[in-house]
């Protein structure tokens, strides 16, 4: 039986002990950005094709748009409800992407996004 690897053993060396990965810190706010941006386009799009009032969820059951229900809690009903929502994401990505909080932040808004 192979031994068992864990999480330090896989990522040792890969980072410098004490020093944060502003590399990859900068990739996760690039692809936020990318996301987010699509994300609008799209979400712009459909507003357009079926106007702001269209109904979106799951038929026929009590979901909502999952990630956002379990992150905000909120009711997203409507295609007019996504924007204050992609607009809160977008605004909480700070450009100083160097630390772990924004980061972490960067990543909540691209589960937004989805």
């Amino acid at each position: 039986m192979a031994e068992a690897i864990n999480f330090d053993q896989i990522f040792e060396g890969a980072i410098e002990p004490g020093k944060e990965p502003k590399r990859l810190f900068k990739e996760a706010y690039e692809g936020t950005i990318t996301a987010l941006s699509y994300a609008e386009i799209l979400l712009n799009q459909a507003i357009r094709t079926y106007g702001a009032d269209h109904p979106i969820g799951y038929p026929d059951t009590a979901y909502y748009l999952p990630v956002i229900r379990c992150l905000s809690g909120e009711e997203i009903k409507t295609l007019g409800d996504c924007v204050p929502v992609l607009n809160r994401a977008r605004a909480q990505v700070k450009e100083n992407f160097r630390d772990f909080t924004n980061a972490r932040l960067a990543g909540e808004a691209t589960w937004y996004a989805a």
